[in-house]
Protein backbone atom coordinates (compact mmCIF):
# COMPACT_ATOMS: atom_id res chain seq x y z
CA UNK A 1 0.00 0.00 0.00
CA UNK A 2 1.22 3.27 -1.13
CA UNK A 3 2.61 5.81 1.74
CA UNK A 4 0.42 8.71 2.41
CA UNK A 5 1.39 11.59 2.90
CA UNK A 6 -0.61 14.29 4.86
CA UNK A 7 -1.71 17.76 2.77
CA UNK A 8 0.51 20.73 2.91
CA UNK A 9 -0.54 23.96 4.93
CA UNK A 10 -1.11 26.66 2.98
CA UNK A 11 2.62 28.87 3.24
CA UNK A 12 1.98 32.19 4.36
CA UNK A 13 4.11 34.90 5.88
CA UNK A 14 2.89 37.29 8.66
CA UNK A 15 2.67 39.82 6.10
CA UNK A 16 1.84 38.96 3.01
CA UNK A 17 -1.41 37.16 2.62
CA UNK A 18 -1.78 33.96 0.30
CA UNK A 19 -2.28 34.60 -3.45
CA UNK A 20 -6.20 33.56 -3.76
CA UNK A 21 -6.67 36.16 -1.19
CA UNK A 22 -4.34 38.80 -2.51
CA UNK A 23 -6.40 37.90 -5.81
CA UNK A 24 -9.86 38.67 -4.19
CA UNK A 25 -8.23 41.86 -2.38
CA UNK A 26 -7.45 43.74 -5.01
CA UNK A 27 -10.57 42.93 -7.03
CA UNK A 28 -12.66 44.24 -4.18
CA UNK A 29 -10.50 47.42 -4.30
CA UNK A 30 -10.35 47.84 -7.84
CA UNK A 31 -14.58 47.82 -7.93
CA UNK A 32 -14.35 50.09 -4.68
CA UNK A 33 -11.89 52.80 -6.84
CA UNK A 34 -14.14 52.50 -9.89
CA UNK A 35 -17.69 53.14 -7.67
CA UNK A 36 -16.09 56.26 -5.61
CA UNK A 37 -14.60 57.57 -9.17
CA UNK A 38 -18.28 56.93 -10.80
CA UNK A 39 -19.64 58.64 -7.49
CA UNK A 40 -17.79 61.61 -8.11
CA UNK A 41 -17.81 61.99 -10.95
CA UNK A 42 -21.39 61.66 -11.87
CA UNK A 43 -22.64 65.11 -10.78
CA UNK A 44 -19.57 66.39 -13.78
CA UNK A 45 -21.28 63.99 -16.22
CA UNK A 46 -25.16 65.24 -15.87
CA UNK A 47 -23.79 68.41 -16.27
CA UNK A 48 -21.90 67.76 -19.60
CA UNK A 49 -25.13 66.34 -20.64
CA UNK A 50 -27.31 68.51 -19.92
CA UNK A 51 -25.43 71.49 -21.27
CA UNK A 52 -24.51 68.90 -24.40
CA UNK A 53 -28.60 68.38 -25.19
CA UNK A 54 -29.14 72.36 -24.17
CA UNK A 55 -26.71 72.94 -27.33
CA UNK A 56 -28.57 70.57 -29.57
CA UNK A 57 -25.02 69.11 -29.67
CA UNK A 58 -24.57 65.06 -30.49
CA UNK A 59 -21.80 63.43 -28.54
CA UNK A 60 -19.82 63.48 -32.20
CA UNK A 61 -20.35 66.96 -32.59
CA UNK A 62 -19.08 67.70 -29.00
CA UNK A 63 -16.03 65.72 -29.47
CA UNK A 64 -15.59 66.72 -32.93
CA UNK A 65 -15.37 70.81 -31.42
CA UNK A 66 -13.41 69.77 -28.02
CA UNK A 67 -10.78 68.01 -30.24
CA UNK A 68 -11.16 64.71 -28.29
CA UNK A 69 -12.28 61.05 -29.61
CA UNK A 70 -16.00 60.66 -29.18
CA UNK A 71 -15.02 57.49 -26.84
CA UNK A 72 -14.05 60.07 -24.17
CA UNK A 73 -16.85 62.33 -24.25
CA UNK A 74 -19.11 58.70 -24.21
CA UNK A 75 -17.22 57.82 -20.95
CA UNK A 76 -17.13 61.33 -19.41
CA UNK A 77 -21.04 61.01 -19.59
CA UNK A 78 -21.35 57.84 -17.82
CA UNK A 79 -18.54 58.56 -14.95
CA UNK A 80 -16.06 56.11 -16.25
CA UNK A 81 -13.05 57.74 -16.20
CA UNK A 82 -11.73 61.10 -14.76
CA UNK A 83 -11.10 64.31 -16.42
CA UNK A 84 -7.77 66.28 -16.97
CA UNK A 85 -8.82 70.22 -16.46
CA UNK A 86 -6.75 70.57 -20.19
CA UNK A 87 -9.46 68.44 -21.76
CA UNK A 88 -12.43 69.82 -19.47
CA UNK A 89 -11.35 73.58 -20.77
CA UNK A 90 -11.54 71.97 -24.62
CA UNK A 91 -15.38 70.92 -23.81
CA UNK A 92 -16.22 73.86 -22.24
CA UNK A 93 -15.28 75.76 -24.91
CA UNK A 94 -16.99 73.26 -27.49
CA UNK A 95 -20.14 73.83 -25.48
CA UNK A 96 -20.08 77.58 -26.07
CA UNK A 97 -17.06 79.58 -26.86
CA UNK A 98 -18.73 82.71 -25.91
CA UNK A 99 -19.28 81.72 -22.02
CA UNK A 100 -16.68 79.60 -21.84
CA UNK A 101 -14.90 80.49 -18.56
CA UNK A 102 -18.06 80.37 -17.02
CA UNK A 103 -19.01 76.90 -17.71
CA UNK A 104 -15.23 76.07 -17.14
CA UNK A 105 -15.86 76.66 -13.43
CA UNK A 106 -19.48 75.06 -13.56
CA UNK A 107 -17.28 71.88 -14.99
CA UNK A 108 -14.89 71.99 -12.81
CA UNK A 109 -17.14 72.63 -9.50
CA UNK A 110 -18.87 69.46 -10.78
CA UNK A 111 -15.88 67.30 -11.16
CA UNK A 112 -14.70 68.12 -7.52
CA UNK A 113 -11.73 66.19 -6.34
CA UNK A 114 -12.34 63.85 -8.96
CA UNK A 115 -9.91 65.65 -11.96
CA UNK A 116 -6.95 63.91 -12.90
CA UNK A 117 -3.59 66.07 -12.95
CA UNK A 118 -2.06 67.21 -16.29
CA UNK A 119 0.69 66.61 -17.26
CA UNK A 120 2.95 68.79 -19.23
CA UNK A 121 3.00 66.27 -22.22
CA UNK A 122 -0.60 66.53 -22.09
CA UNK A 123 -0.87 69.95 -21.98
CA UNK A 124 1.36 70.94 -25.02
CA UNK A 125 -0.30 67.70 -27.19
CA UNK A 126 -3.27 69.79 -25.83
CA UNK A 127 -2.00 73.18 -27.45
CA UNK A 128 -0.94 71.58 -30.25
CA UNK A 129 -4.64 70.27 -31.24
CA UNK A 130 -6.10 73.31 -30.36
CA UNK A 131 -3.54 75.06 -33.15
CA UNK A 132 -4.08 72.50 -35.34
CA UNK A 133 -8.32 73.16 -35.30
CA UNK A 134 -7.69 76.79 -36.00
CA UNK A 135 -6.04 76.24 -39.14
CA UNK A 136 -8.83 73.89 -40.17
CA UNK A 137 -11.44 75.69 -38.92
CA UNK A 138 -12.50 73.23 -37.16
CA UNK A 139 -12.07 75.20 -33.72
CA UNK A 140 -15.53 76.15 -31.73
CA UNK A 141 -15.02 79.88 -31.62
CA UNK A 142 -16.57 83.36 -30.18
CA UNK A 143 -19.23 84.37 -32.06
CA UNK A 144 -17.66 87.82 -32.57
CA UNK A 145 -14.24 86.41 -34.01
CA UNK A 146 -16.31 84.00 -36.07
CA UNK A 147 -17.90 87.55 -37.53
CA UNK A 148 -14.75 89.01 -38.47
CA UNK A 149 -12.62 86.08 -39.72
CA UNK A 150 -15.96 85.24 -41.84
CA UNK A 151 -16.28 89.25 -43.09
CA UNK A 152 -12.16 89.68 -43.96
CA UNK A 153 -12.26 86.38 -45.94
CA UNK A 154 -14.70 87.32 -48.22
CA UNK A 155 -13.31 90.82 -48.80
CA UNK A 156 -10.07 89.50 -49.11
CA UNK A 157 -11.84 87.13 -51.70
CA UNK A 158 -13.05 90.32 -53.31
CA UNK A 159 -9.91 92.22 -53.62
CA UNK A 160 -8.36 89.20 -55.22
CA UNK A 161 -11.49 88.71 -57.62
CA UNK A 162 -10.89 92.58 -58.70
CA UNK A 163 -7.17 92.01 -59.53
CA UNK A 164 -8.14 88.93 -61.69
CA UNK A 165 -10.38 91.00 -63.39
CA UNK A 166 -8.16 93.81 -63.81
CA UNK A 167 -5.67 91.80 -65.51
CA UNK A 168 -8.35 90.14 -68.01
CA UNK A 169 -9.58 94.17 -68.64
CA UNK A 170 -5.76 94.55 -69.42
CA UNK A 171 -5.25 92.27 -72.10
CA UNK A 172 -8.26 92.96 -73.66
CA UNK A 173 -7.28 94.42 -77.12
CA UNK A 174 -9.01 98.21 -77.15
CA UNK A 175 -11.03 98.00 -80.14
CA UNK A 176 -14.70 98.93 -80.36
CA UNK A 177 -16.46 95.18 -79.91
CA UNK A 178 -14.63 94.86 -76.38
CA UNK A 179 -15.94 98.06 -75.06
CA UNK A 180 -18.96 96.32 -72.95
CA UNK A 181 -17.08 94.03 -72.08
CA UNK A 182 -14.32 96.58 -70.39
CA UNK A 183 -16.93 99.01 -69.33
CA UNK A 184 -19.06 95.50 -67.39
CA UNK A 185 -15.37 94.42 -65.91
CA UNK A 186 -14.82 98.31 -64.38
CA UNK A 187 -18.01 98.44 -63.13
CA UNK A 188 -17.64 95.07 -61.67
CA UNK A 189 -14.06 95.82 -60.12
CA UNK A 190 -15.79 99.04 -58.79
CA UNK A 191 -18.46 97.34 -56.88
CA UNK A 192 -16.17 94.30 -55.68
CA UNK A 193 -13.16 96.89 -54.11
CA UNK A 194 -16.54 98.88 -52.96
CA UNK A 195 -18.50 96.10 -51.09
CA UNK A 196 -14.65 94.86 -50.02
CA UNK A 197 -14.31 98.14 -47.94
CA UNK A 198 -17.82 97.97 -46.43
CA UNK A 199 -17.15 94.57 -45.03
CA UNK A 200 -14.03 95.41 -43.29
CA UNK A 201 -15.54 98.51 -42.07
CA UNK A 202 -18.25 95.96 -40.78
CA UNK A 203 -15.93 93.68 -39.27
CA UNK A 204 -14.09 95.85 -37.56
CA UNK A 205 -10.30 95.47 -37.39
CA UNK A 206 -9.24 91.63 -39.11
CA UNK A 207 -8.20 88.64 -37.04
CA UNK A 208 -5.12 86.77 -38.46
CA UNK A 209 -4.03 83.29 -37.32
CA UNK A 210 -7.02 80.66 -37.95
CA UNK A 211 -8.97 79.94 -41.16
CA UNK A 212 -12.63 80.55 -41.68
CA UNK A 213 -15.02 77.97 -39.44
CA UNK A 214 -15.60 75.33 -41.88
CA UNK A 215 -19.91 75.21 -42.62
CA UNK A 216 -21.66 71.86 -42.10
CA UNK A 217 -24.49 69.93 -43.69
CA UNK A 218 -27.47 71.28 -42.40
CA UNK A 219 -25.99 74.41 -41.61
CA UNK A 220 -28.89 77.47 -42.81
CA UNK A 221 -28.40 79.19 -46.26
CA UNK A 222 -25.42 81.83 -45.66
CA UNK A 223 -23.34 84.02 -48.19
CA UNK A 224 -19.85 82.08 -49.79
CA UNK A 225 -16.49 83.36 -48.56
CA UNK A 226 -15.28 82.04 -51.79
CA UNK A 227 -15.68 83.29 -54.96
CA UNK A 228 -17.06 82.40 -58.34
CA UNK A 229 -14.85 81.70 -61.26
CA UNK A 230 -13.91 85.42 -62.71
CA UNK A 231 -14.92 84.06 -66.63
CA UNK A 232 -18.58 84.15 -65.10
CA UNK A 233 -19.42 88.01 -64.38
CA UNK A 234 -23.22 87.20 -63.59
CA UNK A 235 -22.04 84.88 -61.32
CA UNK A 236 -19.56 87.14 -59.61
CA UNK A 237 -22.11 89.78 -59.43
CA UNK A 238 -24.72 87.55 -57.43
CA UNK A 239 -22.41 86.86 -55.23
CA UNK A 240 -21.21 90.49 -54.67
CA UNK A 241 -25.25 90.67 -53.87
CA UNK A 242 -25.39 88.11 -51.84
CA UNK A 243 -22.83 89.41 -49.62
CA UNK A 244 -24.68 93.22 -49.53
CA UNK A 245 -27.78 90.53 -48.80
CA UNK A 246 -26.26 89.31 -45.71
CA UNK A 247 -25.19 92.97 -44.50
CA UNK A 248 -28.70 94.79 -44.99
CA UNK A 249 -27.45 96.61 -47.59
CA UNK A 250 -29.55 95.89 -50.29
CA UNK A 251 -32.86 94.40 -49.83
CA UNK A 252 -33.58 90.31 -50.70
CA UNK A 253 -35.45 89.34 -53.61
CA UNK A 254 -35.59 85.60 -53.74
CA UNK A 255 -36.31 82.72 -50.80
CA UNK A 256 -32.63 82.18 -50.58
CA UNK A 257 -31.71 85.57 -50.03
CA UNK A 258 -34.33 85.97 -47.33
CA UNK A 259 -32.72 83.46 -45.88
CA UNK A 260 -29.51 84.87 -46.18
CA UNK A 261 -30.09 87.81 -44.79
CA UNK A 262 -31.83 85.94 -42.06
CA UNK A 263 -28.58 85.00 -40.84
CA UNK A 264 -26.82 87.70 -41.26
CA UNK A 265 -29.12 89.32 -39.28
CA UNK A 266 -29.01 86.23 -36.71
CA UNK A 267 -24.89 86.88 -36.33
CA UNK A 268 -25.43 90.45 -36.14
CA UNK A 269 -27.57 90.56 -33.13
CA UNK A 270 -25.62 87.14 -31.42
CA UNK A 271 -22.22 89.64 -31.48
CA UNK A 272 -24.04 92.64 -30.55
CA UNK A 273 -25.09 90.52 -27.57
CA UNK A 274 -21.59 88.63 -26.72
CA UNK A 275 -19.20 89.91 -24.72
CA UNK A 276 -16.89 92.71 -26.25
CA UNK A 277 -13.61 90.68 -28.01
CA UNK A 278 -10.81 91.70 -25.88
CA UNK A 279 -7.11 91.99 -25.98
CA UNK A 280 -3.64 91.72 -24.18
CA UNK A 281 -1.56 94.28 -23.86
CA UNK A 282 1.93 93.18 -25.86
CA UNK A 283 3.98 92.65 -23.12
CA UNK A 284 1.36 90.40 -21.95
CA UNK A 285 1.74 88.23 -25.39
CA UNK A 286 4.01 89.56 -27.74
CA UNK A 287 3.44 91.52 -30.37
CA UNK A 288 -0.39 91.73 -30.97
CA UNK A 289 -0.87 94.03 -34.19
CA UNK A 290 0.46 92.93 -37.47
CA UNK A 291 0.35 96.12 -40.50
CA UNK A 292 -0.39 94.60 -43.90
CA UNK A 293 1.99 96.51 -46.63
CA UNK A 294 -0.21 95.43 -49.91
CA UNK A 295 -3.36 96.52 -48.04
CA UNK A 296 -2.69 98.86 -45.06
CA UNK A 297 -5.33 96.88 -43.15
CA UNK A 298 -4.32 96.33 -39.28
CA UNK A 299 -4.56 92.75 -37.76
CA UNK A 300 -4.76 91.60 -34.40
CA UNK A 301 -3.55 87.88 -33.43
CA UNK A 302 -5.45 85.29 -32.91
CA UNK A 303 -3.32 84.64 -29.66
CA UNK A 304 -4.02 87.94 -28.34
CA UNK A 305 -8.04 87.68 -28.69
CA UNK A 306 -8.37 84.13 -27.33
CA UNK A 307 -6.01 85.10 -24.59
CA UNK A 308 -8.85 88.10 -23.57
CA UNK A 309 -11.54 85.39 -23.76
CA UNK A 310 -9.44 83.20 -20.90
CA UNK A 311 -7.79 81.02 -23.58
CA UNK A 312 -4.36 79.30 -22.23
CA UNK A 313 -2.18 79.91 -25.89
CA UNK A 314 0.77 78.09 -26.61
Amino acid sequence: MPESHPPQAMTTTPDRPPLALRDCLSSRARALRSQLAATGSQDLADLIRRLRAKRGLSQRRLAELAGVHRSTVYRIETAAIRVRPATLAGIANALDPDRRGEILVQLTEAAGDRLAADSDQWTGYRHRMQQRMLEDGRASLPVAIVYQLRLFAASEAMRGLASTLIDRAIRLPEVPSTAARLGDLADLVDLLHEESRQLVADGGTPIYGASVPSRRRGDPPDADPVPPSAANLHAAREWVRGWQVRQGRVNPRTGRERAIAASGASERASVAAAPAVRTVSAEQIGRTELTSRRTGHRFLRLAAVLRGHGWRTA
